[in-house]
């Protein structure tokens, strides 16, 4: 399976994507389970159809911003990762975008922990066509619409060029 082969660079370029969203640090109080987490069956129904945040991430505090990731942006593209390739992306979860810093609280974007990727993207284009597809028709949007960013949002906020 083709997707199969790129599962490795949809992870780097996966986890760059999300890792936009992550400005909150370790400190933050640690997020309890949503109602709707504890809904399976819901959570699943809503991850697909997760609605904008009320305020910007940006203007967020970081242990809102935190929260915001662990319920509502990492489930949610755990859910699209994971249609394209269950067994790979099982595990998903903060180190997926932001790397192993994540663990010690670093959650900055763009990330070295992800591909750097070409100001010129024909080449990606032309050598993992459904990868470049999926992130495009399904992160860039999805993740555009979690963290209020609109059409402002792009490749390099979780890239770095290289």
């Amino acid at each position: 399976m083709k997707l199969r082969q790129c599962a490795d660079s949809m992870v780097l370029v996966g986890a760059l994507l999300i890792a936009a969203g992550c400005g909150g640090s370790q400190a933050a109080e640690p997020a309890t389970p949503s109602a709707t987490e504890a809904e399976a069956p819901a959570a699943d129904a809503a991850a697909s159809q997760a609605p904008a945040p009320e305020k910007e991430f940006d203007d967020m505090a970081p242990a809102e911003q935190l929260k915001f990731m662990k319920e509502v942006v990492a489930p949610t593209m755990a859910k699209k990762f994971q249609e394209v390739d269950a067994e790979h992306y099982a595990d998903f979860g903060c180190t997926t975008c932001h790397g192993p810093g994540a663990k010690d609280g670093n959650f900055e974007m763009p990330t070295a922990s992800l591909p750097k990727l070409p100001e010129d993207m024909d080449s990606l284009m032309k050598e993992k066509p459904e990868v470049m597809k999926f992130m495009i028709e399904v992160v860039k949007p999805e993740m555009a619409k979690l963290l209020g960013e609109g059409e402002d949002f792009g490749c390099f906020d979780c890239h770095t060029k290289g």
